[in-house]
């Protein structure tokens, strides 16, 4: 039924600082606000429903904490279109148990955070179902994440409905170091379609400590933009043969004898020419190298011409058995209002460039995280066998272990990334047959 209403909304609302705060935090649970007093009148006509409530499982709650404010799509939520939520807490660890716990008993639970294994093992599991009768795509709201809610489509559904893009996975460097070694600024090679991993490795060889650190292996592979496994829209695929993945295994096998250093960085330090992290080190690398011009890349192409990216999808999944879709869909709505409004982009921008990235720094993430820069691989998400970030070799997922296995230097990995790649081939044959 559509409602014509008039709605006092606040102006100020709280301020999205994501971008840059820890990956394992959500954009939900990482915000810090700061209102207003002034007030807008809105008038519009909304098919929404008004007064429902979201019961909502995750490990964190939307609601704020004692003595924090709400996020912007909260608000939102509440102000506007008179919607609640109700947090039913899980850990990270039980999650999918209590879930289906929940869906088996009758409990009612609407809204699930969206997780790499959500599509398409919890899919698969009879945990969810379609938003597809909720999300107007064709709204110009929701049109910059067409692409990437495609691509993440499962038998023809959207089950998971992305609404913002965060935390992308860079190179953080000195522009002085890499100046005093007579190198152009990686970011100018990188407008200049001329950023390849011929580039990236000339340089750390050059570099008298250590070339690189970090996060290096998965933004090395997704940066040829080939996923380990394809999905057609009805049957998946093995694609650990194709030619750029085994190029780019060849170049993580190289970078692993000489270049890299296994210790973890919470910064940039002077010792390395780049650190691969999310997006939330950019501040800190500025505060503790303040002479070194700090900038990023995102992970050089083959070709240079490239530019895919590693990033955090914030998504919602709908519950098997909720009849709140359309609740679900409106909280998705507020997040995309608060994702997409000038005041709101406005006030998130000054939150960063306040926690210590500059101007330039923030305008180049901001390009950076257009959703279709993000490489999205159903196999992140299809069994512990394939993707599972444990500390074991022997426990850890065949992805995990292409990945980073060579560069992290577990003892019980074979030699060469080939050899890795061999020994798991068959096991992700076999984990694909599960869904045909």
């Amino acid at each position: 039924m559509k409602i014509r209403k008039v709605l006092a909304v606040l102006s100020g609302l709280a301020i999205i600082t994501t971008g840059f705060t820890a990956c394992e935090k959500t954009e939900e649970s990482s915000e810090s606000s700061s209102e207003t007093a002034a007030v807008t009148e809105t008038t519009a006509e909304e098919t929404a429903p008004i007064g429902e409530t979201i019961y909502f499982m995750s490990d964190y709650d939307l609601n704020p904490s004692y003595g924090e404010n709400r996020s912007i799509p909260l608000t939102l939520f509440e102000d506007v279109y008179g919607g609640k939520i109700e947090w039913i807490p899980t850990t990270q660890a039980t999650m999918y148990d209590d879930l289906s716990k929940a869906v088996l008993g009758g409990q009612q639970v609407d809204m699930f955070p969206y997780m790499d294994n959500a599509v398409p093992y919890g899919v698969s599991q009879d945990l969810f179902q379609p938003l597809d009768d909720y999300i107007d795509f064709t709204d110009e709201r929701w049109a910059e994440m067409k692409g990437l809610a495609d691509k993440m489509a499962y038998k023809g559904s959207y089950y998971a409905v992305p609404t913002n893009i965060n935390n992308p996975v860079v190179l953080i460097y000195s522009r002085k170091a890499v100046a005093d070694m007579g190198f152009e600024d990686p970011y100018k090679l990188y407008t200049e379609g001329k950023w390849t991993w011929e580039a990236f490795v000339e340089m750390m060889k050059e570099f008298e400590n250590t070339g690189c650190a970090g996060w290096i292996g998965q933004g090395i592979m997704q940066s040829t933009g080939q996923p380990y496994v394809t999905y057609d829209g009805s049957s998946f695929s093995n694609n650990v043969e194709n030619e750029q993945i085994q190029s780019a295994g060849t170049l993580i096998e190289q970078i692993s004898d000489v270049m890299y250093d296994e210790e973890w960085y919470d910064e940039l330090d002077e010792n390395i020419l780049f650190l691969g992290a999310g997006s939330w080190d950019i501040a800190d690398s500025n505060k503790e190298n303040p002479d070194a011009d700090v900038f990023f890349v995102p992970f050089p192409s083959q070709d240079g011409s490239g530019k895919f990216v590693t990033a955090d999808i914030n998504a919602k999944m709908l519950v098997k058995n909720s009849q709140n879709g359309e609740a679900v869909a409106t909280y998705l709505k507020c997040e995309r209002i608060a994702a997409t409004e000038e005041k709101y982009v406005t006030a998130q921008k000054n939150a960063a460039i306040q926690s210590g990235i500059t101007e330039e720094q923030y305008k180049f993430l901001e390009e950076l995280m257009r959703p279709d820069n993000v490489m999205f691989d159903f196999a992140y998400g299809m069994s512990k066998k394939i993707s599972n970030p444990t500390t074991e070799y022997n426990e850890r997922g065949a992805i995990n272990n292409m990945n980073d296995a060579l560069l992290t230097g577990y003892s019980d990995a074979p030699s060469t990334w080939t050899e890795i790649k061999d020994s798991y081939k068959e096991a992700i044959d076999e984990e694909i047959g599960k869904y045909k």
